[in-house]
């Protein structure tokens, strides 16, 4: 998803190459293919077609500052816009490079001009690609979170690695007891009377030290879970955070980790100038190939965000009941909110239900229903956080 201030820089640009009759001598493309240990740079002048210089340059900052100062003195009267692909590198150059006043775009990659015919990829040609992209104006921006954003976000997936480590663990255990052949339980996995169960369960001896083991991995990935989800709960409370994730809760099915999931995940929801947007950009709108006369439709996107998408999926199931009476724990989400913000909530709650319901009884399958919720959802969600609360 773009951002205002890349398209604030965008516009300037463009602005720039009109009153200058569709030629800038003045501007400088930088392509970057950026690695871990090196970066391959791209350098354009916009009346050349070909790079004016090339290099590889070890990806240290000492080493590109050295390349943006000597790039500065060998064309003193020009203005450097640089840009490389969103990756495992993160945001550290672009912070760098903003740092020292030069212009830097992050291109999303799955969004990139290709040849359909092109077989060949190297490092040199994806910076003179980037470079021709960034000159061109088919690059599309990725947003840029700010610090203490992506620091929450990257502690909240953790948490959710977290998650996902605990339902292993599990998993583990109980295959290892099949294996043993050991009779079913009978009753609700994972209480405390089946973890009592499957300590008098009869083992070999070193079957019985394995069951141990997994039960103590099991019990110490709980305990690290519930001291992270403290943590969490002291992030949302955070004044960067306290007053959307407030609102975010009033919704059926959304906690505080989910409302904070959200929150730091998007950060600026008015990137998304309609619902519809928004949904596409989580990959929830339907996809299609159609040509002339014939149209054919498939399952989601599932492009953009999968974290959020999940959730929202995730937060659908509770829709499944009906929403005749309010639980004590939506009760106290709402208690503190404004009227309106409490009433287009229930107006969501009671529709999302409505649907869930509907789509079960004309025998949708409940994977179909429960996505066909999960992206009305997220259009109330975006109203929500957008203001749209008509």
């Amino acid at each position: 998803m773009d951002s205002p201030a890349y398209w604030k820089d965008y516009i300037q640009w463009q602005v720039a190459i009109i009153q200058t009759g569709g030629r800038m001598k003045s501007i400088v493309y930088v392509g970057m293919d950026v690695h871990s240990e090196d970066n391959c740079m791209a350098v354009y002048l916009d009346d050349r077609g070909e790079p004016e210089y090339e290099s590889t340059i070890p990806n240290t900052e000492a080493k590109v500052q050295r390349f943006f100062q000597k790039l500065k003195e060998k064309y003193p009267d020009c203005t450097i816009q640089t840009i490389y692909e969103a990756g495992p590198t993160g945001f550290v150059l672009y912070r760098k490079l903003k740092e020292v006043g030069i212009s830097c775009l992050i291109a999303a990659p799955s969004l990139l001009p290709h040849a359909p015919g092109d077989r060949l990829k190297t490092d040199r040609r994806d910076a003179k690609s980037l470079a021709k992209a960034l000159r061109s104006g088919m690059a599309t921006p990725c947003h840029v979170p700010s610090k203490e954003f992506e620091a929450v976000r990257d502690y909240q997936r953790m948490v959710a690695d977290t998650k996902d480590a605990v339902g292993t663990a599990k998993k583990r255990l109980i295959m290892l007891l099949h294996r043993q052949d050991c009779p079913s339980y009978e009753g609700t996995y994972w209480t405390q009377r089946h973890l009592q169960w499957i300590k008098t369960v009869s083992l070999d001896p070193v079957d019985r030290e394995t069951c141990d083991e997994y039960l103590m991995m099991v019990k110490e990935l709980q305990d690290r879970l519930a001291r992270q989800l403290v943590r969490l709960e002291e992030f949302a409370a955070m004044k960067e955070f306290s007053e959307e994730v407030a609102k975010l809760k009033c919704f059926k099915g959304i906690s505080t980790q989910t409302a904070l999931a959200f929150v730091t995940e998007v950060e600026d929801f008015q990137r998304s100038p309609t619902a519809r947007s928004f949904m596409a950009y989580l990959g929830l709108v339907t996809s299609e190939h159609s040509s002339g006369g014939r149209r054919v439709q498939g399952g989601i996107t599932k492009a953009g965000n999968r974290h959020v998408r999940s959730l929202l999926v995730e937060s659908s199931w509770h829709f499944r009941y009906p929403f005749v009476q309010k639980s004590r724990a939506l009760k106290e989400r709402q208690q503190h909110q404004d009227i309106a913000i409490v009433s287009y909530a229930n107006k969501a709650n009671n529709r999302l239900t409505r649907k869930f319901s509907k789509m079960t009884y004309r025998n949708k399958s409940t994977k179909t229903t429960v996505v066909a919720v999960a992206r009305e959802m997220s259009g109330f969600v975006w109203g929500m956080m957008t203001g749209n609360i008509v």
